[in-house]
């Protein structure tokens, strides 16, 4: 419970609210009924990034705005696009554990299936241990499936099992939600073997990385079907997730993606609709695979910083409906978003945010908490504000990051909105005359001039007036996240020290140095929402 209510706290914390006409905070009260679209809605992926651990009791986006929607306001959903469109791209989906079911060591019926892991890559002699594993969604990495286990001191260091050459096979009965052809199968890496109704399905046993393999299975809805899985792992990356798709669900580019029509009839007959959309970490990772030749990505690199076109075309269909769209976009880096940014009425960075993600989206969307995260990179307005891909020179072209970048971005580093407003003033600085190891004080008073609570981030940033070297446009050197409720002042202090503060890198003579001179204090909301300067001089 306290690690889930940590989870929760910590996504509350990373909302980032990039823009809002004044959309939200949604209203209950006026709301009858709300379009949930795009494809991070109703996934898992969305919520964790290129590496995590198995969250117990996952909300996707989806589960969290219908929870906190409530019986009163209807929702609708649809994936509307995929993530990216390309040549026979799909999606399958995790089996979820609720059409599994096994018999426990009690003898007991349980949702799940029963694991039985052995030595070797064979599945001989007697299992290290047995447990019933609730979903098949086991990414091990490098790592051992005894790990915690031993952390645990449920196994002794030497029951476990080594991080190499290993085997699991899983048992139990499966029930399709419905009758119709499924692709069924595994995403593995490595070797994967599936048996239906004691017949060979799926046979893969060989060395791989995490690639898909399925067949297509004639399903009848309600009827429980006996289910074998035997994975064994070699060496390196381990994992097997058991996945399916409804053929007929399949989302399988034959030519230019056109958004449903259903699709757009619930968008236009809502009050609002919801886009989650941006990237997943399947997209965005390190060392990642499967992604040559597709537009805009390389490995688990980005090539483009542009949100993937076919998501954009869904974007902009919905809003030619003409009901509102808010955009609650999922990444783990800057988008780009083609000028749309000035037709949607709200646009909030959710990042990966973790088991608790879509309770902490819902309550943002629905105004029982007021964001408050900033960005802690620049959004810039297309990849043609940088320099080429492999260029990293932080001054090269227009510059990098907020530190070099000379253009005007799209969001600015430490942007961030809240649904109350805050003023800044009364800056005072104890020394202004100074010599480079003489500390001194920052005062600012910020008032919470809005109508409700929230939470002001401010930044204190350094700028050299006139530097004789080349030098950053500006440093941020501190920051202070302050709670104040509405009508509510308080003066924050900051400490600096020109020999820490104001210091830059001599590359000549391989040191750090201060520059004499004038500098700028600069307090604000973000890079560029300065409010209040004040001056200081180095001897």
């Amino acid at each position: 419970k306290e690690h889930d209510e940590a989870a929760l706290e910590m996504a509350l914390k990373t909302m980032t609210l990039l823009k809002n006409d004044g959309t939200l905070p949604l209203n209950k009260k006026k709301i009858k009924s709300i379009a949930v679209v795009g494809p991070n809605a109703n996934t898992i992926d969305a919520l964790r990034a290129n590496y995590f651990g198995d969250a117990s009791n996952p909300v996707t986006i989806l589960a969290g705005i219908q929870k906190a929607a409530g019986e009163k306001i209807k929702v609708s959903y649809d994936e509307g696009c995929p993530i990216v469109e390309y040549e026979g791209s799909k999606r399958h989906d995790l089996v979820e554990s609720k059409h599994l079911n096994t018999i426990d060591a009690q003898g007991n019926y349980v949702p799940g299936l029963k694991g039985e892991y052995f030595r070797g890559k064979e599945l001989s002699g007697e299992p290290v241990f047995t447990q019933v594993n609730p979903q098949i969604r086991m990414y091990w990495g490098e790592g051992s499936p005894t790990e915690t286990m031993v952390a645990q001191g449920i196994l002794t260091p030497e029951q476990a099992l080594e991080k190499d050459n290993f085997s699991v096979r899983w048992t139990g009965t499966i029930t399709a939600p419905q009758s119709g052809t499924f692709e069924f199968g595994a995403m593995s890496d490595d070797g994967c073997r599936i048996y239906l109704d004691g017949k060979l399905i799926v046979d893969d046993w060989t060395e791989h990385e995490m690639i898909p393999s399925v067949a297509e299975v004639n399903f009848v809805g309600g009827k429980n079907y006996d289910l074998k899985i035997e994975y064994y792992e070699a060496e390196g990356n381990a994992g097997v997730w058991l996945v399916w798709k409804k053929l007929e669900e399949k989302v399988e580019v034959k030519g230019p993606f056109e958004p449903s029509a259903e699709m757009l009839a619930n968008v236009k007959k809502a009050d609002v609709a919801i886009f989650v959309g941006g990237l997943d970490a399947n997209w965005e990772g390190e060392e990642m695979r499967g992604r040559e030749g597709i537009d805009g990505f390389r490995g688990g690199d980005r090539t483009k910083i542009e949100l993937p076109a076919v998501q954009l075309k869904t974007l902009r269909a919905m809003q030619a409906t003409g009901t509102p769209v808010i955009f609650v976009l999922i990444a783990g880096s800057a988008i780009s978003f083609d000028g749309l940014e000035n037709e949607l009425p709200a646009i909030v960075m959710a990042w990966y945010p973790g088991q608790r993600g879509g309770d902490a989206v819902a309550q943002v969307l629905f105004g029982d908490y007021n964001p408050a995260g900033r960005l802690p990179v620049t959004f810039y307005h297309s990849t043609d504000d940088l320099s080429e891909f492999t260029n990293y020179n932080m001054q090269a072209g227009k510059g990098f990051t907020y530190r070099y970048f000379t253009g005007e971005p799209l969001y600015a580093f430490g942007h961030g909105l809240s649904y109350t407003t805050f003023e800044y003033s009364d800056l005072s600085i104890d020394k202004t005359s100074l010599k480079s190891n003489d500390e001194f004080t920052v005062n600012v008073k910020v008032k919470n001039t809005g109508k409700r609570d929230g939470e002001e981030v401010v930044q204190l940033y350094v700028r050299d007036v006139e530097a004789s070297l080349p030098m950053a446009n500006k440093q941020l050197r501190s920051f202070d996240r302050v709670a104040l409720a509405a009508g509510e002042e308080k003066v924050l202090t900051f400490k600096l020290n020109p020999k820490e503060d104001f210091r830059y890198y001599n590359a000549m003579m391989r040191e750090y140095q201060v520059e004499p001179g004038d500098f700028e204090i600069q307090l604000g909301a973000s890079s560029s929402d300065i409010r209040i300067i004040g001056k200081v001089t180095v001897e």
